[in-house]
């Protein structure tokens, strides 16, 4: 947990700097690359990292076998996904090109690094990884912030992102041993990547896919100001959502009481009220969050930040309430919520094409709320009934600190 609270005030102190010196254009133009390479990274993965955290036999040398299965896919998907960055928005030619090469090596990437990361946190050593991800953070922010200096804002931005994201993929592989083990072929994933396929979608329509449709009317410089005041509202997630990660994965391995459960729902529900009505606090205060942090270049109505924290709030309600229904069903219920939330928001993009990142976001709370509802529909017998799997009460007492 140490290594993401850092890993986030790295991003706290890199990221007003590297805005004020760029500005929002580079980051316009950009954005695309990371919404794309979202598609990549679920489709290429597609469940495999869940499968080698959760089966109960699986050998170093198959383990092996899954991860060369993710290399060879993530390039097929990564030349689609570049040609569909290089035609999105209205850019120079120079940079739909540069979009489509830097979305088709992100993807690459990360087939590189998405089953030896799993393989690393099935035997315990994410330890060393979270610290090593900080560690390229900082790398980055300290080569961006000179290049920024000197003019190169598009070079600032593309260094500062795509470091940690080449980087990182590698050392995961290394460090897992599966470079060196030898191959044998395995079946476990055989029907189980194209079963997953469905719920990958959903997250990538759910995270990425609203960006990527206001990428097809926005200009870069308003898109710019869109996913800097979005990744702003949705920094403090970082830190709560890896509390939440924590105790899906005890979920998903023990027996975890009702009494359990309901503690960290007070705890979680506490922390993420604390965490997201701050920038409310500061607008009451006369503090325009984003004009503080990131220069008058990015100013936007205090509602509209409001708006974005609301959405990403609301949308972490949704994950508590899911959380308990994956540790008391073993299943997660998420891609009809998912998709519920992904046609309000991107079906409200496209249809009422806002250019004010106050709609914008007002959109988002709709449809986070919308997400929210549907979770709490689906997941209320979890909540309200003492979980049992086969048959049997869950018998362990404690969950992880929220």
């Amino acid at each position: 947990m140490g290594a993401q609270v850092v890993g986030a005030l790295v991003q706290v102190v890199s990221g007003p700097v590297l805005s004020r010196l760029a500005g929002p254009y580079p980051f316009g133009v950009f954005a695309p690359v990371l919404s794309v390479a979202a598609i990549g990274r679920l489709v290429a993965e597609s469940g495999l990292t869940f499968h080698v955290l959760s089966a109960k036999d699986l050998s170093e040398e198959e383990a092996h076998d899954l991860h060369g299965r993710s290399v060879r896919l993530s390039i097929v998907v990564a030349v689609i996904a570049g040609l569909l960055a290089a035609v999105v928005g209205s850019v120079t030619v120079d940079e739909r090109i540069f979009r489509g090469l830097a979305s088709a090596l992100l993807i690459v990437f990360t087939g590189v690094g998405a089953v030896p990361m799993a393989w690393i946190q099935r035997n315990g050593g994410l330890g060393k990884l979270s610290w090593w991800s900080v560690g390229l953070s900082a790398a980055s922010t300290l080569i961006a912030i000179p290049l920024a200096l000197l003019g190169f804002g598009l070079a600032a931005v593309v260094t500062n992102n795509i470091l940690l994201m080449t980087a990182l993929p590698v050392y995961m592989w290394w460090l897992s041993g599966l470079s060196k083990a030898g191959k044998k072929t395995s079946d476990l994933s055989a029907g189980y990547r194209w079963g997953t396929l469905g719920v990958s979608v959903a997250y990538f329509l759910s995270f990425g896919a609203d960006g990527l449709a206001l990428a097809t009317y926005l200009d870069p410089t308003t898109l710019g100001v869109y996913t800097r005041i979005a990744l702003l509202a949705a920094l403090p997630g970082q830190v709560i959502g890896t509390g939440l990660a924590r105790v899906g994965q005890v979920a998903m391995s023990t027996r975890v009481s009702h009494a359990a459960q309901l503690r960290f729902l007070i705890k979680a529900s506490g922390l993420t009220l604390a965490v997201f009505t701050l920038p409310f606090a500061l607008s009451i205060a006369g503090l325009n969050l984003p004009v503080l942090l990131f220069g008058s270049k990015y100013y936007v109505t205090p509602l509209a930040f409001e708006y974005f924290t609301a959405a990403n709030g609301l949308f972490f309600v949704g994950t508590l309430l899911n959380t308990f229904h994956m540790t008391n069903r073993r299943s997660a219920q998420q891609t009809a919520p998912m998709l519920v939330h992904s046609v309000i928001a991107i079906g409200g993009i496209l249809v009422l094409r806002p250019t004010s990142i106050e709609r914008i976001g007002l959109i988002l709370v709709i449809a986070s709320a919308v997400r929210s509802v549907v979770l709490g529909i689906v997941s209320w017998r979890s909540i309200f009934h003492e979980p049992v799997v086969d048959g049997e009460p869950l018998v362990v007492d404690e969950l992880p600190p929220a």
